[in-house]
């Protein structure tokens, strides 16, 4: 779920010996590049999380009597995905990560306190402002 927030991953296999430890088979080698770029050294709980190119061309899938079919999954036909069509212009829209949210259609009523209260389990919220809006009855 990480990496798809970056570009979009194919296939996925957590390895069965070491279960913190994964192969991801991205879309293509922009895609692979863009995940590593951008996630390579980011935080992600306690945790650095670190990715490096595999010597691996492709994540191959499991034998039915694999043991350790559980730990692979294949999302090539994922409904799911943002980018579902080469070269789509939302690839332009992704960034690294970073402590910084941006919320989109927020009601007009919801107030600054109770959106701290709604994201106080998540961590420190250190700065907050509404954006000014091109629409006089909304907030951004």
């Amino acid at each position: 779920a990480v990496v798809s927030t970056q570009s979009t991953g194919r296939r996925v296999k957590i390895l069965y010996k070491k279960t913190d430890t994964a192969l991801v088979q991205m879309q293509d080698p922009i895609s692979a590049q863009q995940a590593l770029l951008s996630m390579n050294g980011v935080v992600c709980g306690d945790k650095k999380i670190y990715v490096s190119y595999s010597i691996y061309m492709e994540v191959q899938m499991p034998k039915p009597t694999d043991e350790a079919q559980d730990l692979t999954k294949d999302y090539s036909d994922s409904p799911l995905h943002r980018f579902r069509k080469p070269n789509q212009k939302v690839r332009e829209n992704v960034y690294s990560p970073s402590p910084c949210l941006h919320l989109s259609n927020i009601p007009a009523e919801i107030t600054e306190t109770e959106l701290r209260t709604m994201f106080k389990d998540c961590g420190s919220i250190v700065n907050f402002r509404f954006l000014a809006s091109e629409r006089p009855d909304k907030q951004m």
